[in-house]
């Protein structure tokens, strides 16, 4: 799903309850930030070697190689893709809705939640 598209879906949700909703790239980065902070979404993330400018948070590495990891920060522009794995894009749209809602923010939050906990319990299963 695209940026814009994300931002649309939100907006729909939002119907009947904050029909003036603006959405930016702003509130997209920061349904983003949301989810990094609460997992650590694959597509995100990177090694670290010490000269990057795009980092998010570090993060501890899993393996035994030792490396660094960090999750980097994500690109928004309306015609890309929403920059997270696929499974955690309808968080995103969740948490825009949250942050938009005048009176569902529980419950997009919930939503939102709900999908990182299944993207979490997933991602440790595969390992």
């Amino acid at each position: 799903m695209t940026v814009a598209q994300a931002k649309e879906l939100a907006a729909n949700f939002l119907r009947g309850d904050n029909n003036n909703a603006q959405i930016s790239n702003d509130t997209v980065l920061l349904a983003i930030h949301e989810i990094a902070i609460r997992c650590e979404p694959l597509h995100l993330v990177k090694e670290y070697t010490g000269s990057e400018t795009d980092v998010f948070r570090k993060i501890l590495s899993t393996t035994d190689d030792d490396k660094e990891l960090y999750i980097r920060e994500p690109v928004i522009d309306d015609n890309s893709e929403v920059d997270i794995d696929k499974d955690l894009q309808m968080a995103a749209v969740f948490f825009i809705c949250a942050y938009l809602s005048n009176k569902n923010k529980e419950y997009y939050e919930a939503k939102a939640e709900k999908l990182i906990a299944i993207y979490k319990t997933n991602h440790l299963n595969m390992a």
